[in-house]
């Protein structure tokens, strides 16, 4: 199949961990794939990894990994299934005398009477009626089967906890260690905390991304901030529904996808797209009119949960979704696009119009990737193409919008010898063909004289 301009990011768990439906989710259309750290053993994921990779290799593709943390939100401390009915009294304590345990003491000094307490993204909701230390008592008003080591929100209250925890400092190491390319950070609540693991991350010697997960009202409000300093943004719809009125969720959700394309920064909406596909081998109308609607609103990519993770079908989920996907970039045309203030970001805004007006093919040497994610945030209508020979760059731009990376064969070149490594490799590789017109550049650089060629080629 084409390569997507939107980006597909499944998450793996029991339902997708063996290499054969890895394999098969990437050839269905799988861009990227996450791991989620709140789930699983370093003996997991280090499995994953190694399937991953081999799978990369096979497949002759780059798969950018994200590591997704755990962060300093609470969650249910019951290691079986609890059944909670409408209407029935329960208590919440930090031992395991009540029928839910939270071993957290700020959710219950955060706690009122009134408050409404939402667990497993709005599915379960209680509403506080006595509280006191390490002890609450709650009536359902919706019940449900509780699975253990859910999250648990107070609604429009946020917990003051620190933006990582013990777990994600020993998670972020095991990242560092084990070539994954992209951390997910939860409840970030303002750019300190990205700072903060930047900071832990440059300790360590490594490059990764940093993904900031927009799931809070902190974060909604700050969100340029975060965005600023961030490699990208995750929109995480299922919590931010425990925050915000779920009318309120799209509009919220297409203007913080507005401002992320004008901040140039990468952004992913996840949460429940094909929640139906947990059980069912079709999605829903509703479903596929969600995805439809997100794709033209000018994502980077969707990522997947549950449908993946623990559904019956997840290669069945990445065949619907490519699917729909595919459809709705028919539809796409020339956004509204800002020219920018800056010499880099006036030059990639130049690129994509000259190119769009030749009908051209755009080429790329890059070893930092920031050239091709000024250019994929104009959203081009044609294809972009992102040359490095550096592994972790390659993996970096799978993930932006319209943007395929080249490997490039050797070290790192200078720019103007890079850029010729790039037309070759992509003549290579097919992706440059006889007859095509090709727009070559690799970006603003500290040089007086830059180069920006224009090439058809015959041969």
């Amino acid at each position: 199949m084409n390569p997507l301009n939107t980006k597909v990011i499944v998450t793996l768990g029991p339902s997708s961990s063996e290499k054969e439906v890895i394999e098969r989710m990437i050839k269905e259309g799988a861009s990227a794939i996450r791991i989620n750290f709140s789930h699983g053993k370093e003996t997991d994921w280090v499995k994953w990894i190694k399937l991953i990779r081999e799978a990369e290799v096979e497949k002759g593709v780059e798969i950018p990994i994200i590591g997704d943390l755990s962060g300093p939100g609470i969650r249910t401390s019951n290691e079986t299934q609890v059944e909670l009915i409408e209407g029935q009294t329960v208590t919440i304590s930090m031992d395991d005398s009540g029928e839910i345990p939270i071993k957290e003491p700020l959710f219950f000094s955060t706690l009122e009477p009134g408050d409404l307490v939402l667990i497993d993204d709005g599915k379960i909701s209680l509403k506080a009626e006595k509280v006191r230390a390490g002890r609450a008592e709650l009536k359902v008003v919706s019940g449900g089967k509780l699975q253990p080591s859910k999250s648990v929100v107070i609604k429009g209250k946020e917990t003051p906890l620190p933006p990582l925890t013990e777990k994600d400092l020993k998670d972020v190491r095991f990242s560092a260690e084990n070539d994954v390319d992209f951390l997910a950070m939860s409840f970030v609540r303002g750019s300190d905390s990205i700072e903060q693991l930047r900071g832990i991350l440059r300790l360590l010697g490594s490059d990764i991304g940093i993904l900031a997960k927009i799931e809070t009202k902190s974060g909604v409000s700050r969100f340029e901030e975060i965005a600023r300093v961030s490699d990208g943004v995750i929109i995480a719809r299922g919590d931010l529904g425990m925050h915000y009125d779920l009318e309120e969720i799209p509009n919220l959700q297409r203007s913080l996808v507005e401002k992320a394309r004008i901040l140039k920064k990468p952004v992913i909406v996840a949460t429940q797209f094909l929640e139906t596909m947990r059980e069912n081998p079709v999605p829903t109308r509703s479903e596929v009119m969600d995805v439809y609607s997100a794709v033209l609103s000018g994502v980077d990519g969707l990522m997947v949960t549950a449908e993946t993770a623990i559904g019956k079908y997840p290669v069945e989920c990445v065949r619907w979704i490519s699917r729909i996907i595919t459809r709705a970039e028919e539809e796409l045309t020339t956004p509204k696009r800002e020219k920018g203030k800056t010499l880099s970001e006036r030059f990639s805004y130049g690129v994509v119009t000259l190119a769009e007006s030749l009908g051209a093919k755009i080429l790329i040497y890059t070893r930092g990737g920031n050239t091709p994610r000024r250019i994929s945030s104009h959203r081009p209508l044609v294809p972009v193409y992102a040359g490095s020979p550096n592994p972790r760059t390659r993996r970096k731009v799978k993930l932006y919008w319209g943007v395929e990376p080249v490997l490039v064969p050797g070290k790192e070149y200078d720019y103007e010898k890079g850029l010729i490594k790039t037309m070759s490799s992509a003549k290579r590789e097919g992706k440059i063909v006889r007859g095509d017109v090709v727009v070559l550049t690799y970006g603003i650089r500290g040089e007086t004289t830059h180069t920006v060629r224009i090439e058809r080629i015959v041969d």
